[in-house]
Parts: C-alpha cells; sequence; structure tokens
C-alpha cells in the first residue's frame, strides 16, 4: 500500500469513527468531545511514560545512578545535621574544575 493510499484509508476509518459518534442516538456531543479528549489524553500519558523511561535509561548510561542513603544507619556519635545530597551542580563543579 502507498502512502496515498494509506492517508486515505486511515482518513476513511476516521469518517466512520465520526459517523458512529453522531449517528448513535445515545451518544450526545459532550460524550463524543469528552472521550475523544480522554483518548488523546492517555496518549500524552503513554508517551510520558515512555520518554521518562528513556530518560532514566540515559541517566544510567551517562553513569548517573540514584542514591538511596539512609544516614540513620550510622554509627551512634557521628552528627548528621551537616550533612546533605549533592546536586548535579555540585557533581558537576567537582569532577570538572
Amino acid at each position: 500500500m502507498n502512502l496515498d493510499n494509506y492517508k486515505i484509508k486511515r482518513k476513511e476509518r476516521l469518517a466512520d469513527l465520526v459517523s458512529e459518534y453522531l449517528n448513535e442516538d445515545d451518544t450526545t456531543p459532550q460524550e463524543f468531545y469528552d472521550e475523544l479528549i480522554e483518548e488523546v489524553d492517555s496518549w500524552i500519558d503513554y508517551h510520558k511514560k515512555q520518554m521518562n523511561r528513556a530518560v532514566d535509561v540515559k541517566s544510567l548510561l551517562m553513569g548517573y545512578k540514584k542514591l538511596d542513603i539512609d544516614l540513620s544507619d550510622l554509627p551512634t556519635g557521628i552528627s548528621t545535621h551537616n550533612i546533605s545530597l549533592a546536586t548535579q551542580d555540585d557533581y558537576d563543579d567537582f569532577w570538572n574544575y
């Protein structure tokens, strides 16, 4: 199937869908609108999740790892009130002096 045929068939499928919604007596225009928005939103959510997964993989490939530090495990007598986790800028400043 060439690209022009594909576009024609795709538009026909869209026309069928619109026709189904508009010809259904029990479906209101608001329901059509709401369901269309809901479907677009679900695509946005899906692709956001996929993007976040790809960003996480790239971060790992670039050497960045989320540290899970439990400061309560330190031996008694060691003060933790001045300890903070480093930011990305701190890391960059240290390694790219």
